[in-house]
């Protein structure tokens, strides 16, 4: 049995897995909502932010020891690797839960995140990959043979703490991504506003890795969750649907860096993904 915690900037997921043949079968995966990045805007990761991570490891640790899965890999992304003392939260969960945590760069992140997000799609899948996390943003695609990352420090959670609107964020898009010229009309989506996006639209009350795997999502359908969210109040979104109970606060933000991306790249479709950097940290683990 193996575990991998994601210490990200708006959750903290754990997947836990059991080897199958030369492979993994994923048994369990949780996510909670901690909103580490939240204070991104001064470079810092908050005392509240940081107790509620502590908090979720000691109840995944527990998780972890129940089922025998022993020390996971345990990882940082983009908020513990821009805040100024993302090192004051990797000294307390090796304090509190003993685990050494490993802050990935941009570039081991979006590795890990390309693979993963290409887990349950068909051997040799070579679409690129929009990863839309919590602080950052990447576009990941396959150049020549060599995999390539251009990643954005444009987050749905660091959006929403600077207060950036859409104009400012399609800003963003066009100049952080003006080196990439043109991608195909599909791509795949990874992250939490593609797949809590995909789970509203098929009207889920309840989000299943199975359900939202691969959706075909357009950019209507985008604008169409625009339409309907922006105009409530993050109380409003958040009773809307069980599945925004925790992402009602950021969720504007993320589908309007979907839109951009749609719109930048004048794009057809994005595949939604249900994988993600803990499945491609897994696939790099030996069975």
């Amino acid at each position: 049995m193996k575990g991998i915690v994601d210490i990200g900037s708006n959750t903290v997921q754990m997947l836990l897995a059991q080897p199958q043949g030369t492979g993994w079968r994923i048994v369990d995966q949780q996510v909670r909502t901690t909103r580490l990045g939240q204070g991104l805007k001064e470079g810092i990761l908050t005392e509240s932010s940081m107790a509620d991570t502590l908090k979720v490891c000691l109840e995944y640790r527990q998780i972890l020891d129940q089922m025998g899965a022993g020390m996971p890999v345990a990882v940082g992304t983009s908020a513990m690797r821009d805040a100024a003392n993302g090192w004051v939260l990797q000294q307390r969960i090796a304090a509190v839960c003993g685990w050494p945590v490993r802050v990935l760069s941009g570039d081991e992140e979006a590795f890990a995140s390309y693979r993963g997000a290409l887990f349950d799609f068909p051997p040799g899948t070579q679409l690129p990959v929009v990863d839309i996390g919590g602080g950052s943003t990447e576009i990941i695609f396959i150049q020549e043979g060599k995999l390539q990352t251009i990643s954005s420090r444009l987050g749905a959670m660091r959006a929403k703490s600077c207060g950036w609107d859409q104009e400012k964020i399609n800003e963003i898009i066009r100049e952080r991504f003006s080196v990439v010229s043109d991608l195909p009309e599909t791509i795949v989506g990874v992250g939490g506003t593609f797949t809590t996006a995909a789970a509203l639209l098929l009207g889920l009350s309840c989000y299943t890795r199975q359900a939202v795997q691969g959706y075909a999502l357009a950019a209507s359908e985008v604008m169409e969750l625009l339409r309907v969210l922006s105009p409530l109040s993050t109380a409003q979104r958040c009773a809307f649907s069980p599945l925004l109970a925790q992402r009602g606060e950021i969720i504007v933000q993320g589908l309007w860096i979907a839109l951009g991306v749609f719109q930048r790249f004048s794009l057809k479709r994005i595949m939604v993904s249900a994988g993600g950097l803990s499945d491609g940290l897994l696939l790099q683990t030996t069975a």
